[in-house]
């Protein structure tokens, strides 16, 4: 779920999977917060969820680790 005005990932990964049901698409999960450790997670369905640190929505531990070849990420402003 977004955290206050994201944009809904959720609904982006889904329509990926309906658009593409060969492809794979996974969430991040912070593994340390003391370390800034992540990993993602194969993300399905949203029953494939539970709630995780900070009350976020997160991928279930028995969901597959991947390694992602594109990553999608809410901004609120970019400057180079």
């Amino acid at each position: 779920m977004p955290i206050k005005s994201e944009i809904n990932a959720f609904e982006i990964a889904r329509q990926i999977k309906q658009a593409h049901p060969y492809v794979k698409t996974a969430l991040p999960l912070v593994t340390d917060m003391s370390r800034s450790e992540m990993i993602f997670r194969e993300f399905k369905k949203d029953g494939d969820l539970k709630i995780g640190q900070l009350s976020i929505l997160v991928p279930k531990d028995n969901m597959e680790v991947l390694q992602p070849d594109i990553l999608i990420v809410p901004l609120c402003a970019y400057d180079c």
